[in-house]
């Protein structure tokens, strides 16, 4: 017979995506578990009151979101206990986990979601769920010992549950004040006798709490409750009490508390590396080793738990003899935790060196050489693995003119990135067969986006600049793309392009041709609006301190570096071209 946490358990699916409903629940049925499911919120909420042991929302439904739902079955005492993983459909940063975790959720999950990470981190909660049953139930079975201290002779006595709280023999104990101070651990006694000289000095009752030593040296907790008897005058005589050995509730609580920080800190960990970090700063000090090898590596013949992620194995080792230390069955769902997330950044890590190796490969391998212009570009990789996008840019050159393009994909990943080399050969061909006129261009894309790239694709922001090599003359259409900057006449401003609707958003619309001549000397620059977006304020204002500082001469680094001056840390990928008319032809 099994004994897995999962057997029997019981989970509630509250989605109302039927797909989702299906895989999930197929998962979760071959480890063992029953499944209720709610195709709303409401109903969730309605089926949880029937004690699921563990619950998987959605972030998004018809009639509220996962975020709600979460906060309304933490705030029922029936329900309050349940763990919750929320589960989104679409990529999302920090922020939003940090949302649904505020909220009360135990776990967060992002598609693409693997069997084994969700039904490791489904045992990891489980588990948890027991524990805190078992809890509740060692709490009312505490070992309760009752004390009589008369005050102005400093006798004390102990009934016998109470010596053997503390390891003794019975009539063991001294019998004085100063024998029952010895009891305590040296850390509390000073705070101990504080308490209780404050107490019997203006109190009726006391509530302490304290570390004790036994007599074989190891150290647990006791919860004391007393009551304070005075004569006449007012003077306390006598302290009539019970206490309550809660070493065993203090321990689970403290390992319950370990187990929802290290699934806390870990939903943020970005790289294997910071897994280990996590896990490692968590069980520092303790009497367990935690290592990632090789899986080529033979395994040692203590090792208490192992997981295969990436191609690597994670080691997590107990050392016996530590009455206090950490136990194996909390090794394991230690283990557990830091494997579910090992997979999710090899993932990650995996994604985001496939995206940045495809976006290299679609860039232009090099910049053309035409006669009396100058042509820098640049292309700054996201710093966060989310934020892995899709921003391109291309140069094409024709028998009169040559055109420049920039774009940017919706959203982040690698669907982004393969969906970046789709549009951009798209509008790549369009430039060659359409001489290059953006409004024409750019009317054609929108007209095949659906097509090329399917419905439902991530709508893409692009801009289309032509330029006539001779007359310096410069024709620019805008797909909802931020507006170029150029400099004029020794001022650089933000060029006013009324833009069209993005590329996969709504009807194909037209936008408006400017045109513009640069006269010798004066550059102009299109960007990805990665280079000044700030939630701090509107991309205008930044953009608008930024070109106040811009010389006569500008690379295309030296705009990105502008803009991260003005933003700050900046986590989106980022794409500039400048081009420059020469002095002379």
């Amino acid at each position: 017979m099994s004994d897995d946490v999962l057997d029997g358990a019981v989970a509630l699916i509250v989605d109302d995506n039927a797909g989702s409903q299906l895989f999930l629940g197929r998962w979760l049925t071959r480890a063992g578990m029953s499944i209720r499911v709610a195709r709303s919120g409401g109903e969730g909420l309605e089926l949880a009151q029937r004690q699921p042991d563990l619950i998987i929302a959605d972030v998004e439904m018809p009639d509220m979101s996962g975020l709600d739902v979460t906060a309304r079955l933490k705030a029922d005492p029936l329900t309050q206990h349940i763990p919750i993983i929320q589960r989104s459909s679409v990529p999302i940063g920090d922020s939003a986990r940090v949302e649904g975790l505020t909220a009360g959720a135990d776990a967060y999950l992002v598609e693409p979601i693997r069997e084994d990470v969700l039904v490791a981190t489904a045992r990891a909660l489980v588990r948890y769920r027991n524990l805190s049953r078992q809890l509740e139930l060692a709490l009312s079975l505490d070992v309760t010992g009752v004390y009589d201290w008369a005050v102005p002779t400093g006798l004390v006595r102990w009934s016998e549950s109470l010596e053997r709280i503390h390891g003794m023999a019975v009539g063991e104990f001294g019998g004085t004040f100063d024998d029952f101070v010895a009891t305590v651990h040296p850390d509390d006694r000073e705070r101990i006798t504080g308490e209780l000289e404050a107490a019997l000095a203006a109190a009726d009752s006391i509530e302490i709490a304290f570390r004790f030593v036994r007599t074989d040296g190891s150290f647990g907790w006791i919860e004391s409750r007393g009551r304070i008897f005075r004569d006449g005058d007012g003077v306390a005589v006598r302290l009539l009490g019970l206490a309550h050995d809660v070493t065993s509730r203090e321990f689970e609580r403290r390992r319950l508390e370990q187990l929802r920080r290290l699934a806390s800190a870990l939903t943020a960990a970005r790289t294997t590396a910071e897994v280990i970090k996590i896990v490692g700063r968590e069980v520092e000090g303790s009497n367990v080793d935690v290592a990632l090898v090789d899986d080529d590596t033979p395994c040692a013949v203590d090792v208490t738990f192992s997981y295969l992620a990436g191609g690597q194995r994670l080691e997590v080792t107990v050392h016996p003899g530590d009455l206090y230390g950490v136990s194996r069955a909390q090794a394991t769902a230690i283990g557990e935790l830091a494997g579910g997330a090992l997979d999710r950044t090899f993932r990650y890590e995996a994604e985001r060196s496939n995206a940045v190796a495809l976006q290299r490969a679609l860039l232009p391998a090099r910049l053309p050489e035409i006669a009396g212009w100058s042509i820098d570009a640049e292309y700054v990789p996201a710093s966060a693995d989310d934020r892995l996008g899709g921003d391109f840019y291309d140069i094409a050159s024709l028998p009169e003119y040559f055109v420049v393009v920039l774009g940017d994909v919706a959203g982040h990943g690698l669907q982004a990135t393969q969906q970046m080399g789709t549009v951009r050969i798209l509008l790549r061909t369009l430039v060659a067969s359409h001489d290059g006129e953006p409004a024409t261009v750019l009317q054609r894309a929108a007209e095949l986006f659906s097509t090329v790239c399917g419905v439902g694709s991530p709508f893409v922001t692009a801009i289309v600049a032509r330029f006539h090599v001779e007359s310096g003359r410069v024709d620019i259409a805008s797909a909802g793309h931020p507006g170029p900057i150029v400099r004029c006449n020794g001022s650089a401003m933000m060029l006013d392009v009324q833009p069209g609707p993005p590329l996969g958003v709504g009807a194909p619309a037209r936008g408006r041709t400017v045109g513009i001549e640069l006269e010798a000397g004066a550059w102009l620059a299109l960007y990805t609006d990665g280079v000044f977006e700030t939630r701090a304020g509107s991309i205008d204002d930044a953009i608008g301190e930024a070109t106040s500082d811009l010389g006569d001469r500008l690379a295309a680094g030296q705009l990105i570096e502008a803009g991260d001056a003005i933003v700050g840390l900046n986590l989106d990928d980022r794409a500039v071209v400048v081009v420059t008319r020469g002095l002379t032809r």
